[in-house]
Order: C-alpha cells, then sequence, then structure tokens
C-alpha cells in the first residue's frame, strides 16, 4: 500500500514538473522548429534548354563543355546555354551508359550495344569489336580512352578481359588484360596505365601494355569498386564503407551506413573529402557526413568539373552545386523568413530578426521563437498609442558583452539576463542600425537621427534634420576619429565642432559602409560605389540596375558587396595599385542563390564564417574560399560569318586566312565562352586591326558585327575575362581580306589611265585639230573681209561715184556733189571700220546698206525705192551681226533685179526681225525673179565672197541662208543667233 502511495506520489510530482516545464517552454517559444540547410544549387531543366529531363551520364571534354546524355539525345553545355544533338542516341539501343573522347577531340558515345563518334555534327556509328557479349565503361583520361570488354568463348566456358583504346574509333588498339584475377576496376592512367582487378580474395595491380603483376592486397573488405584522386586511392563495398589505401593497407576510412545498390563516391578535388551518392541523397564527408541534398528523384552520375563545381544528373533534370561554398538555410517562418538582421550571442546560438515574421533564435538544433512572447509585451515597452500590431524588426543587431540590441519600427529592443526591454532615452520612432563598441557606447541610426548611449544615460544625439541625411542607415570612424554618416539624402562628416554636408547626387541614397585596412570608408548605394578618405569623398565605381546594400570587409584587404544581383568579391590592393576597380559577382549561375542581399545584414560569426540574409533565404560561407580562389580564365572559341546583305549569314572557317570578294564585307563574329565558375562575370574585348587599333571596352555582348568594310587587310582579335583582368583567356586572331573591286584593282587602274591618257591625248589632239580648223577659218574670214572690201571698192564702183561726183561739180550742183562725197566718204569710213571686226553693231550695219543704196538712187536718178524695218525690242546698237552682210545682197538685187530692163515701182526691202532669240533678216526686192539668166546670188565678186561667207559663218553660227522666189521678185533670208551685248560692253 506504501510503494502504491509513493508510486502515485512520484508520479504526480512527474506530472507536477512536466507541466512546469511545458508552460515554461510555451513561455519562451522553444520547439523543434524544422531548419532546412542545403548547400546552394541551380537547377537545369528542359525550360533552360537541356534536351530531356532524364539526364543519364555527364562527361567534359578537353575544350571544357560539360556533355549530359538523356533519353532525347546530347545536350552540350558551356555554362550560358544549351546545344542539343537530338539525333545522338544509339541505334543498338537508346541508353547511353557513359561518354569518353577521342584523341581529336570528338566525342565518344557508349551505349549497351554500340557505340556512336560524333564528330562537329555528323554521326559515326560503331560495333563494339570481337563481339564482346557484354561491356563497361571503366574510366576515360587523357590522352588513353579505355574500355573493358568482357568476351566469352564459344563453349562458355572460360572468359577474357580485354581493354579497348578508343582514342582513334578507326584504328583500335587492344590490350588483353589477365584472366582469373577479377573484374576490371580501375583504369589508372595517372599512374602509368596500371589495371586494379579486384574479387572477393585479393585486389590485383598489373602493368596494362606488359601485363606484369606490380603487386596485390588482400581484399578481406570485400572491395568492389576503386576510385583514385591525386596520390590516394580509394574503394568501396557493398556496405557502402569507403576505405583509403595507407601504407600498402586499405584502411576504413567511413562507415557511412548509406546501403544502396546506387552507391557511389567521388573524391573532392583538394583531396580534403568525399561525395557520396545514392539514389536519392547526396553527401559531403569531411570529418563528419554533411547532406548535401536530399530527396533528388534518381540519381545517375556526378562529376566534377576542372573548375571544381558539382554537378549531378538525376532524372529531374541537371544540378549544378557549384564548389560548394555556399550553405543555404530556411526556417520556414513564414513569408520566406524575411530575414533582416542576423546575430550570434556569446553561447554561439544565433538570432535571426524578420521585418515581417518576429525573432528566434537557434541553436543549431532546435528553434526558440521570441515573436508571441515579445508582441504581447509591447504595452510595458512602449508609450506611445495606439500600440503597433506587432514588432517589426529592422537591419544593424549588434551585442555589448553578452547583450543584444535589435532595432525595431518603434525602438531599440536590449535583450539582456534572458529578458527584454527598450532601450531608454530613445524616441519610439523607427531605429535602422546600432553599433557598440569597447568603451561601452551604443550607438543607434534610424529615422530620428543618431544617438550615443554610454551606461544607459543619452551622451550625444544628432537629429535628421541637423544632418541632413533624412534617415541615418550607417555610420562609421574615420582615421581622424570622426564620424561619418550616411542616409537617402547624402552624407554628413560628424567633428568635434562642426558638421560637413556631402550632398552630391551620386551620393543620393547611399546604404552602406565599411572600413577598410587603410581605414579608409567604402560607400555603397544605388548603382555607385564611393570612397571617403579623411577628408573627400571620391567616385569609385558604377553598376547600372544595382544597389549595394551591404559592405563588408575582410583581411587581409578585400571587400565585400552585398546587392541585388548577388555577392560581390572585390581585391583592393588592386584598385590602390592600378587605380581600376574590379569585382567578381556571384550569383544565381556560380553559387550565391539569394535573391536581393539585405541592407547591412553582413555578419562574421566567431568561426570567421560570413552570414547575410536575402529576401528568401539566409546564406553562410567561408569568405577566405572566395577570396583565396583561383579564378580561372575562360575558355574561348570563335565562330565567324560573312554576309553580302546583312540578311543571309554564311558560316566561316574562323582560323583561316580568307579573301572576300568587295560586296561581301560584312563580318559578324560570335565568342563562345565556357566557364562554369564564373559565366555570369565574363567580359569581351576586341578590336578590329585595319579599322581600330585599340581595344574594346569590356562588354558582356559576346556579338560583334562590322558592317560595310572598306577593302583592305584586317586582323579581329578578341579576347575574354571572368570578372577581373587578371584572369584573362588567350588572344584569338582571325586574319581576312577585303578584295577590291575590279575597278580598284591594279590592272584596271594599269587600262584605266591607258585610256585615260589615249583619251586626253586624242582630246589635245582634236582640240589642236580644231584650233587650226577655227584660226583657218578666222584667216580666211579675215581674207573675205578684205576681198569684201576690195569688191565693194572695186574701180568700177569708185570710178563711178567720182564722175557722178565730177559731173555735179561741173554742173555747178555744189551742194548735191558735196552731199554725194559726204554720203561716200560715210560709206567708206563705215566699211574701213567694220571690216576688220568679226562683228558690228546692227545700226553700223544698216548705216553701211543705207549710205549704199543712197549712192545707188543718186546714181540712177532714183530708179528704185527702198524701206528699211528694224525690231523695236532692242536697241539696234546692241544687236551684233557678221560685218557686210546685207550690201552684197541689196548690190544683187539692184543689179540682177532692177539691172537688166526697167521696171515702175522698183523697190527693195530690208526686213529685220526677232523671234525665239534669233534675229530674222530679209531682202526682198520685186524685179525679175530668179530664171536662168540671173542666177540666185549672181556669179560676181562681192555675191561669191558673200557665198563663201555664209558657208563659213553656217558651220561656226549655225547661220540658215536661203532664197525664194516671189513671183515677181526674190527674196533673200537668213537667220543667225541673237546676239546682244550687255551696255557695259557697248
Amino acid at each position: 500500500m506504501q510503494k502504491t502511495k509513493l508510486t502515485y506520489a512520484k508520479s504526480g510530482i512527474t506530472v507536477i514538473l512536466s507541466a512546469v516545464i511545458i508552460l515554461w517552454l510555451s513561455s519562451v517559444g522553444g520547439y523543434a522548429q524544422k531548419v532546412e540547410k542545403e548547400f546552394s544549387f541551380k537547377h537545369y531543366t528542359i525550360h533552360d534548354g537541356l534536351a530531356q529531363m532524364q539526364v543519364m551520364s555527364l562527361f567534359q571534354d578537353s575544350r571544357g563543355y560539360l556533355w549530359c546524355s538523356t533519353k532525347a539525345g546530347i545536350s552540350r553545355f558551356d555554362g550560358t546555354r544549351f546545344v542539343n544533338y537530338p539525333n545522338a542516341p544509339m541505334t543498338g539501343g537508346h541508353d547511353i551508359v557513359t561518354m569518353g573522347e577521342t584523341s581529336h577531340g570528338h566525342l565518344l558515345l557508349f551505349g549497351t550495344y554500340g557505340f556512336t563518334e560524333l564528330r562537329e555534327d555528323t554521326l559515326l556509328y560503331y560495333s563494339y569489336p570481337d563481339n564482346a557479349t557484354s561491356s563497361s565503361l571503366i574510366q576515360h583520361s587523357q590522352p588513353l580512352k579505355k574500355k573493358e570488354i568482357r568476351r566469352s568463348s564459344a563453349s562458355g566456358e572460360s572468359e577474357q578481359l580485354l581493354v579497348m583504346d578508343y582514342s582513334d574509333p578507326e584504328n583500335l588498339k587492344k590490350y588483353e588484360v589477365l584472366n582469373g584475377y577479377g573484374k576490371i576496376s580501375l583504369i589508372d592512367s595517372l599512374a602509368g596505365s596500371l589495371v586494379w582487378q579486384t574479387n572477393v580474395d585479393s585486389i590485383v595491380v598489373s602493368n596494362l601494355k606488359t601485363g606484369q603483376v606490380l603487386r596485390s592486397y588482400t581484399n578481406e573488405h570485400q572491395i568492389i569498386k576503386l576510385f583514385r584522386n591525386k596520390n590516394c586511392v580509394y574503394g568501396y563495398n557493398k556496405k557502402s564503407e569507403i576505405y583509403k589505401l595507407t601504407n600498402g593497407i586499405f584502411k576504413l576510412l567511413v562507415a557511412t551506413g548509406l546501403e544502396n545498390q546506387y552507391f557511389k563516391a567521388i573524391a573532392t578535388p583538394e583531396n580534403d573529402g568525399l561525395i557520396l551518392m545514392t539514389d536519392k541523397e547526396l553527401y559531403l564527408f569531411k570529418h563528419t557526413l554533411q547532406p548535401i541534398k536530399h530527396n533528388l528523384t534518381f540519381i545517375r552520375d556526378i562529376l566534377f568539373d576542372n573548375e571544381d563545381n558539382l554537378w549531378v544528373a538525376t532524372e529531374e533534370g541537371l544540378y549544378n552545386f557549384f564548389q560548394l561554398n555556399f550553405v543555404n538555410f530556411k526556417f520556414n517562418m513564414g513569408n520566406k523568413d524575411w530575414v533582416w538582421s542576423v546575430l550570434e550571442d556569446d553561447s554561439k546560438n544565433f538570432w535571426f530578426a524578420s521585418y515581417q515574421n518576429g525573432l528566434w533564435k537557434w541553436d543549431g538544433k532546435s528553434v526558440t521563437d521570441f515573436t508571441e512572447t515579445l508582441n504581447c509585451e509591447r504595452a510595458t515597452h512602449l508609450k506611445q498609442r495606439p500600440l503597433p500590431q506587432q514588432y517589426r524588426y529592422y537591419m544593424g543587431a549588434s551585442k555589448l558583452g553578452s547583450t543584444l540590441f535589435f532595432p525595431t519600427e518603434c525602438n531599440v529592443l536590449r535583450y539582456e539576463n534572458r529578458k527584454f526591454s527598450p532601450v531608454e532615452e530613445l524616441p519610439e520612432l523607427p531605429f535602422q542600425i546600432t553599433k557598440t563598441y569597447p568603451n561601452g557606447s551604443l550607438f543607434c541610426g534610424g529615422y530620428p537621427g543618431l544617438f550615443e548611449i554610454r551606461n544607459n544615460k543619452l551622451v550625444n544625439s544628432w537629429d535628421r534634420d541637423t544632418l541632413g541625411v533624412s534617415s541615418v542607415l550607417n555610420f562609421e570612424h574615420d582615421k581622424n576619429n570622426n564620424l561619418l554618416v550616411i542616409g537617402k539624402n547624402g552624407a554628413a562628416l560628424i567633428k568635434k565642432n562642426s558638421i560637413k554636408h556631402f550632398n552630391s547626387e551620386e551620393l543620393q541614397f547611399s546604404y552602406s559602409l565599411a572600413k577598410d585596412h587603410r581605414k579608409n570608408i567604402w560607400i555603397g548605394g544605388i548603382q555607385n560605389v564611393h570612397l571617403f578618405n579623411g577628408d573627400s569623398i571620391k567616385f569609385v565605381s558604377s553598376r547600372n540596375e544595382e544597389a549595394f546594400y551591404s559592405l563588408l570587409f575582410v583581411e587581409p584587404h578585400y571587400l565585400l558587396l552585398g546587392g541585388i544581383k548577388g555577392l560581390y568579391v572585390a581585391n583592393l590592393e588592386e584598385y590602390y595599385s592600378t587605380g581600376i576597380f574590379e569585382a567578381i559577382l556571384y550569383n544565381q549561375s556560380n553559387g550565391f542563390t539569394g535573391i536581393e542581399c539585405g541592407q547591412n545584414g553582413f555578419l562574421t560569426d566567431s568561426e570567421g564564417m560570413v552570414w547575410i540574409p536575402t529576401s528568401d533565404l539566409v546564406t553562410r560561407f567561408d569568405p577566405q574560399k572566395l577570396i583565396n580562389k583561383t579564378i580561372s580564365p575562360p575558355r574561348i572559341y570563335l565562330l565567324s560569318y560573312s554576309s553580302a546583305d546583312n540578311i543571309h549569314w554564311q558560316a566561316e572557317q574562323a582560323s583561316i586566312l580568307k579573301s572576300f570578294e568587295y560586296h561581301r564585307n560584312n563580318l559578324r563574329f560570335e565568342i563562345d565562352a565556357v566557364s562554369f565558375a564564373n559565366s555570369g562575370n565574363i567580359r569581351y574585348h576586341y578590336r578590329l586591326k585595319g579599322l581600330n587599333d585599340l581595344w574594346s571596352e569590356a562588354t558582356e555582348t559576346n556579338e560583334i558585327t562590322y558592317y560595310n568594310l572598306k577593302p583592305g587587310r584586317y586582323e579581329f582579335e578578341v579576347k575574354a575575362d571572368a570578372g577581373v583582368s587578371r584572369a584573362s583567356s588567350e588572344i584569338l586572331k582571325v586574319v581576312f581580306e577585303i578584295e577590291p573591286p575590279y575597278w580598284m584593282k591594279w590592272w584596271f587602274i594599269v587600262c584605266a589611265l591607258l585610256i585615260l591618257h589615249a583619251l586626253v591625248f586624242g582630246l589635245i589632239l582634236r582640240a589642236r585639230y580644231r584650233e587650226k580648223q577655227k584660226a583657218a577659218v578666222r584667216q580666211r574670214l579675215t581674207q573675205l573681209r578684205s576681198e569684201a572690201l576690195a569688191a565693194q571698192l572695186d574701180p568700177h564702183f569708185v570710178m563711178n561715184c567720182l564722175n557722178n561726183i565730177s559731173g555735179m561739180v561741173n554742173a555747178g550742183l555744189k551742194e548735191q556733189a558735196n552731199e554725194y562725197i559726204l554720203k561716200f566718204s560715210k560709206l567708206l569710213r563705215v566699211i574701213l571700220q567694220s571690216v576688220k571686226k568679226e562683228t558690228i553693231s546692227l545700226n553700223s550695219e544698216i548705216e553701211i546698206v543705207q549710205n549704199y543704196l543712197e549712192l545707188e538712187q543718186f546714181r540712177c536718178n532714183d530708179c528704185f525705192s527702198f524701206e528699211i524695218k528694224l525690231p523695236r525690242q532692242h536697241s539696234t546698237q546692241r544687236i551684233m551681226v557678221p560685218p557686210i552682210m546685207l550690201q552684197p545682197l541689196v548690190e544683187n538685187s539692184i543689179k540682177h533685179g532692177f539691172g537688166h530692163q526697167k521696171i515702175s515701182n522698183a523697190k527693195i526691202s530690208i526686213r529685220i526681225e526677232i523671234h525665239d532669240n534669233e534675229l530674222h533678216v530679209s531682202v526682198c526686192d520685186n524685179g525679175i525673179g530668179l530664171n536662168k539668166q540671173s542666177p540666185s546670188l549672181g556669179t560676181g565678186l562681192g555675191t561669191r565672197i558673200t557665198r563663201e561667207r555664209i558657208e563659213l559663218l553656217q558651220k561656226r553660227r549655225n547661220i540658215q541662208f536661203e532664197v525664194l522666189n516671189c513671183n515677181p521678185g526674190t527674196e533673200v533670208r537668213f537667220f543667225i543667233p541673237l546676239l546682244v551685248k550687255t551696255e557695259e560692253s557697248v
């Protein structure tokens, strides 16, 4: 009975204690919250360009490309894009067991019943030699690519083991391997082409080429598979126990407990750990077993590439776990956690403050959530009314001793002695940053300004209007112990007795800062990075569409920058020595998978690991791995295209000197860069010698096009780097020539010059000939004018005139004699003046004709009359005509029209008109007209000279001349171009 009572008493105490414990745990919110922890990765699917989701095997060729075999063909990946070969599956069976490479760099695809060689875009199919009944690929190595062949005899009593060298499929080499020593487990080309064979009793090593046994080991652990990394050989058995060959003995390294028929292990590139896989799980072994990723869908193959990235082939796509640099944490607190502050306390617990999801602590195993407790304590922490619905936590948590400080939307919370309380002396407004110092000072910055508290008392304060920064987002003491404060409106430097403002446009929206090893302060903001040296702020760098929300200095001289696009690492000593600021970006393509780094969110923990919150997770990484990492330059390959019309482009062989026709002068170059560790950082530099010898600025564009290149010789050069100049690739060069058009070629130019010279010579001869002709015409016209003068002044006419004068004088007709002498002298004067000129005024020509007609009237006692009609459009003084053209025609009318018989009312009409810039001249008489006895122009000397002059002038001036029978009478007409002299030349 007593025993029963005692039992009940103990049970009651247990129940009470349990209840107390439960109540205490509920008061602080401690519970086993599931925390997701895994290495960051990128998952590639058909949406990224993969040929098909079921990836069966992986291979990296000598050019650096990653090849993935799928059920729908082969995919080649360069870190940015996939190129698919859908026709590559095997003809004898669709499973591609594994892949290899020939000595010429052609891909080999090994299937169940045969293999295929991929040459550029051509597939060549082969069968396995010697009627092999089964086969399995063991290993590929440079330069030998070997495959184990098992061949059974016809009776099936014995089995022959062979190794085929597939470095040249057209000429296969065969190596016989010792029979009876078991299955080939490793072809060790790193140690001189050794063959490792395993059976239930022993592990035998022999020389592949000579067949000589070199050494053997007992196989007491039943090792079935071997693998090597550098100088270490490992093996594992069916229990997934991994052994390492040490001092001639296989010693147990780790009993994984991962018994699985698909178990596989490979060593890490640094040989400091192992990667282990089952069909669904992936682990990293370094002293302890760490999960990399759980619940994958049928892992088929794993591979480290030449940049130390871990690739995993699954039946749900391709995974890249990068270089295992970043570990991601998700606490599933709601809305992607939305952590803004990370803090480590003295007990190495980590605290996470979220803007939307509260505050919690994680000890590495379980989570203690203080959110509800603190939200219930708001009434005691805050004086403002109404109370906010819940605490919202900002970035910038800090620690002073064992006391923690958390900025919130309405104050700063202190955690001390397991209790939360508000920091006194602060206004109840949003605070966004806190920092503590060894002297016990606590600085709190935010919307109201900046406050310094020491021993729970306010020591200094600067309001936001005085600082002029809108809201204090961060601050730091410079080398002169002055306080630099930054915010959305710029920066302010707080000195002892003054405040200096920096409010340039580039400093607007400054968010973060960090002090480096030279005690200079780096400032990050929207797009821009600045440097404060203690006196002035200098612009350093800018990146479009970026915001540098967090900065952290890491010894010895590196700067981490957290932004929208990811995490940047910059070497400050390179900047100080060269003046060029370069940074490597870690983003979704090379390991940092968080979305948008948190503002002022960096934390370095007690182990030197860096934490940074992002919008969807919290990331932890070792900064020294990023700093010490060797940045490999990308491998680049060049594709060239030419076009005549910028529409149809033709592929060209990039490395061969080629001449293009002059109209095919559009060239395009595409650069294919292969990089898996820095695909997001690749920058291209190029130049075209012959057009511009200077290198271009760094660009992310990998396609360069030149249009309408002029004829000449060109050299296109291109190189790429991984985001920093020291990681630059080789320079690729393409030499080509644009041929000149035929009219610019030497033979055409020579022919053209010869033809031109001939034409010039011909033109010169023609000009000289025409000049001689003109000179002859001018000479003949001058001669004809002289002859015309002689004809007009022939002795008969002169003697008639003188006899008439003499008769008048003898008859006492002095006045008539004087008048006659005057007209005769006028006629002589005008004729003598005109006969030397090529043209005279129409007025002078009319004067000659008029004087001549009057003298002829006087001689024949007015036996005819005459009239002269002149144009009114122009002055007769300005109209120019050939000299002495009318007088011979008038003389012809007198002699031939009236000279043979007397005609009553005989009349000569001279009519001159202007029509369409032509001078129409008509001499008409009413004489006997044209007949045989009266030729059209007579046969006299004057008429002959006039006719010849007209013929010559017709050739020179397009003079039209015609004689018409008017019945009665005769009309002579000619048309000459109208020539009018300007007033200045008259």
